[in-house]
């Protein structure tokens, strides 16, 4: 009896992760069972404008190719945090940087165990995008999933945090600008401007609005994590 239930249970579990991409390797799984501690470093600001400014325009430019899933794909690197990380997005049907359209900009957070796969094909989010642009429910938007999984820690992170890379000005100053040195037709009106989590990333939705907020006009927090 024992047997054929753990089966079934490890069947189901691999089909759940098949889908929503939560664990690439063995090892992945192993981290998400081990304890978790949290960072105990001093909470450090981000970068400067002063700092951001003085990078060459060409180096906020990432160039995506097509990840096959509805979603293009890019590995790029910071050039103020050095911070390299995958990111994706999903655009809407006929978008070229030269339409004459503007679009507004919704950046999604993963949570704890994902990455931005799994936001891609976890919530079908390039079918649900163009059906609600379709149906008139949003205006035509783009959306980006940054990871935030910097130097392989096993929980994402938003935070500058002494001792550990700069995800703070990662995610809140670093990928804003690559967004709209690479998609220049994307609103640049903070109303237009929305990042959302799930979970952990739910945590670092609300955290980086708080951060940033003349960047980021609405924040959704979905089954939000409490600890920091």
């Amino acid at each position: 009896v024992v047997v054929p239930a753990v089966m079934v249970l490890a069947v189901g579990g691999l089909i759940v992760n098949r889908a929503g991409h939560y664990l690439a390797t063995v090892g992945d799984l192993i981290g998400s069972l081990s304890s978790q501690s949290a960072g105990t470093g001093a909470v450090l600001p981000l970068a400067t404008a002063e700092q951001l400014d003085a990078v060459p325009a060409e180096a906020w430019r990432a160039s995506f190719t097509d990840a096959g899933d509805g979603s293009r794909t890019t590995t790029w690197t910071g050039p103020v945090s050095g911070i390299t990380l995958p990111v994706r997005v999903v655009l809407p049907a006929g978008y070229r940087p030269d339409d004459g359209r503007t679009y507004n900009v919704l950046v999604g957070l993963h949570g704890w165990v994902g990455d931005p796969q799994s936001l891609v094909t976890g919530i079908a989010s390039p079918q649900r995008l163009q059906e609600a642009i379709s149906a008139g429910r949003i205006p035509p938007s783009i959306l980006v999933f940054p990871s935030l999984n910097a130097d392989g820690a096993s929980q994402p992170d938003c935070v500058n945090i002494n001792g550990r890379p700069p995800v703070g000005t990662w995610t809140a100053e670093e990928i804003p600008r690559m967004i709209q040195a690479t998609f220049p037709n994307v609103t640049t009106q903070r109303a237009g401007w929305m990042i959302m989590g799930i979970s952990a990333g739910a945590y670092c939705a609300a955290r980086t609005a708080y951060d940033v907020p003349q960047r980021l006009g609405a924040v959704g927090v979905m089954s939000s994590y409490a600890l920091p």
